[in-house]
């Protein structure tokens, strides 16, 4: 089996034992079945590197953060863009909450945490 390696690998995030995505300092994201380590698909949006790609529990979905300063929705059954968002900074981490229900973006100097069901920051205690 032989991969050619365009750019450097800046994340990896696992589902369920399947799948797995890799972001790279390209642009793009490629999903992974990790039996065969074939790439099935390559979602390709963000204008520069992709620092995190983070799943949805339920598969169905995923967010990207970019040095872009944008945060990707993905829709993982079409293997499209479905939203993007612009942010003030580049945030370097993006993370769902166990439920699916929230999820967070890590900058160098922050943490917001967001509430899916109203699309705005949830405080923190």
């Amino acid at each position: 089996m032989k991969f050619l390696l365009k750019s450097s690998v800046t994340w990896i995030e696992f589902y369920k034992g399947k799948h797995m995505f890799s972001a790279s300092e390209d642009g793009s994201i490629c999903i992974w079945k990790t039996f065969t380590w074939e790439c099935l698909k390559t979602l390709r949006g963000h204008k520069s590197a992709v620092y995190c790609i983070a799943v949805h529990p339920s598969g169905k979905l995923a967010l990207s953060v970019g040095k872009d300063k944008t945060l990707r929705t993905w829709n993982l059954v079409s293997g499209k863009s479905a939203f993007v968002t612009n942010i003030k900074q580049v945030a370097e981490i993006v993370l769902w909450s166990p439920d699916g229900e929230s999820y967070v973006l890590v900058y160098s100097n922050k943490i917001d945490i967001y509430k899916v069901e109203v699309s705005q920051i949830y405080p923190v205690l």
